[in-house]
């Protein structure tokens, strides 16, 4: 940056006012959020007082438009760091680590991706998978972590962390939050409808819940857990192909199958 527009930053900085200096035109904004700006551009010709008050204005609304721009940027960074901690803190509870939820976040967006689904739904699915086992927070710990085989009765408890998911989210009317209300209720749905709470069927099952059903198998398979030592990466990838049609989207699957290296590198890039 030339000397003298260094110097026509710093003289903002320190009057905190607007000033013509030589041919530019600098302008000092502190808006009630307490941030500064300032602004300078050379003019052809003089800036004459009534044109000063228009580009004053114009200014000002640049200036308010980029802050709600930052503000906007910073709210979604906040929804994208509280949504992980969820996901982190309700797999705590089950001895899991928050690594899995953000796996299971990246598989679902990457499966997105292969699905040719719009930027947009592949980013809120990055999120939203991350809070598939939420209702977990109203399963006891005694039969979250039993070391061994679940009874007919505390499988039926267990199940109902997919109800009790789908009311802790509902009705936000935030995209990202409906979205993972909808993957709590059906990422235990089967394509061939034995699957639960409501035993619903191919299309039946939103597309986020069969995507996330994929992402949370593989990735539970290749995990230890207190009931079960981890599966090698290949042998959870023939048990995703193996469920092609009957638990999972067979075309889902195949996305799968066809890009596994880089479902892969995920588990790889962030291990246990």
């Amino acid at each position: 940056m030339p000397k003298k527009h260094q110097e026509y930053f710093l003289r903002a900085k320190q009057t905190k006012q607007n000033f013509i200096a030589e041919d530019h035109y600098v302008y000092f904004h502190h808006s009630q959020k307490g941030l500064d700006s300032i602004l300078a551009f050379q003019s052809l010709q003089p800036v004459k007082k009534e044109a000063q008050q228009l580009v004053d204005l114009f200014l000002g609304n640049v200036v308010l438009t980029f802050e709600s721009l930052l503000l906007a940027n910073s709210i979604e960074e906040t929804q994208q760091l509280a949504i992980s901690l969820m996901g982190g803190a309700m797999e705590s509870r089950s001895k899991e680590t928050g690594s899995h939820v953000i796996r299971v976040g990246l598989y679902a967006k990457l499966l997105a991706q292969l699905h040719n689904q719009n930027q947009a739904y592949c980013d809120k699915i990055s999120l939203a998978a991350q809070l598939h086992d939420v209702g977990k927070v109203g399963v006891p710990d005694l039969i979250l972590n039993k070391p061994a085989k679940l009874d007919a009765d505390e499988w039926e408890i267990m199940k109902q962390h997919t109800t009790k998911g789908w009311e802790i989210l509902k009705g936000t009317a935030n995209p990202v939050i409906d979205m993972a209300a909808n993957i709590a209720i059906d990422h235990h749905e089967r394509w061939d409808g034995a699957g639960y709470p409501h035993a619903k069927k191919q299309q039946e099952i939103s597309l986020e819940g069969r995507i996330t059903a994929i992402a949370d198998v593989f990735d539970a398979l290749c995990c230890r857990r207190c009931y079960k030592e981890p599966w090698s990466m290949d042998d959870a990838k023939a048990e995703i192909i193996k469920g092609a049609g009957n638990h999972f989207d067979p075309n889902l699957v195949a996305l799968f199958e066809a890009h596994f290296n880089d479902f892969k590198q995920i588990y790889l890039d962030r291990p246990e």
